[in-house]
């Protein structure tokens, strides 16, 4: 069993120039500089950003809320106590969780080119980038341990396993697919986008427990993101819902000239009448 983490579920880490130790990006550490650095470094996804294996913390199991230390939210944990408990009474042979840098486009991580930096996933450990890797290789080591593979992707972690099975579909054939993958499981996955990107592009709605953030510092950050950008309402999405999808206030004036601009633009709301403006 192969599972790929919904956005913001993996650890991002930088190496900084004449800073010897290692940075952890994402969870933030505490300030909204690190929000300014991701927004930074997203920019030109060289090999300054990286994440980690699971087994070196890097798929965000749980995590404590800042300002609420006896808080935590438990992200992946019981998936993963789920998972391990299958391999105990037998039911799985073996599973593996895929980290991975979620700022970037999913194409973009599944499809691997050597040396190519903003391609793939690339691992590090204490500040060393360790491997550049293909995940479309790693699904195919494990099928030859266990047989085919059973993908479970949640949120866009589910975009990220449609991806990966075009890539092998790209790779050896579409008649081929089933050689490798068996199973694909997506859990709450935005195969035609969802309202919430335009609200973390619009207000930085995301990451709420991150409290001490400002949302125009995460907005910034999330309009920045390929992978953000790849969760918006794609034109069947409006085809298909009718009502209004975001509503401006008519008594309001923004703060924001982002906003400004989308209230001059599409009137009192966005809908399946004017989303293509």
């Amino acid at each position: 069993v192969v599972f790929f983490p919904g956005i913001a579920g993996s650890r991002l880490y930088t190496q900084e120039f004449l800073n010897p130790f290692e940075n952890q990006l994402w969870l933030p550490n505490d300030n909204e500089e690190d929000i300014s650095k991701i927004k930074a470094e997203t920019a030109s996804f060289g090999d300054r950003v990286y994440t980690k294996s699971r087994d070196n913390g890097g798929l965000i199991e749980e995590a404590v809320i800042s300002g609420f230390p006896s808080k935590i939210n438990n992200i992946y944990k019981d998936l993963t106590r789920t998972l391990d408990g299958f391999i105990s009474d037998g039911v799985i042979e073996e599973w593996e969780a895929f980290p991975y840098d979620w700022r970037r486009d999913v194409r973009d991580i599944a499809n691997y080119i050597d040396g190519a930096h903003h391609t793939g996933i690339i691992y590090g450990n204490s500040g060393t980038i360790e491997e550049h890797a293909d995940l479309v290789g790693k699904i195919i080591e494990l099928k030859q341990r266990s047989g085919p593979v059973t993908i479970i992707g949640h949120s866009n972690g589910g975009l990220l396993a449609k991806a990966v099975v075009n890539e092998i579909a790209d790779r050896f054939g579409k008649e081929n697919v089933k050689n490798y993958v068996g199973r694909v499981i997506l859990v709450g996955v935005p195969q035609l986008g969802t309202p919430e990107g335009l609200l973390a592009t619009l207000h930085g709605a995301f990451a709420p427990e991150l409290m001490w953030t400002s949302q125009n510092a995460k907005r910034e950050a999330a309009e920045t993101m390929p992978g953000a950008l790849g969760l918006l309402p794609s034109k069947e999405f409006f085809n298909r819902v009718t009502g209004s999808i975001i509503e401006f206030s008519p008594t309001i004036l923004y703060s924001n000239d982002l906003l400004d601009q989308f209230k001059v633009a599409y009137g009192a709301s966005i809908n399946h009448t004017n989303f293509d403006k």
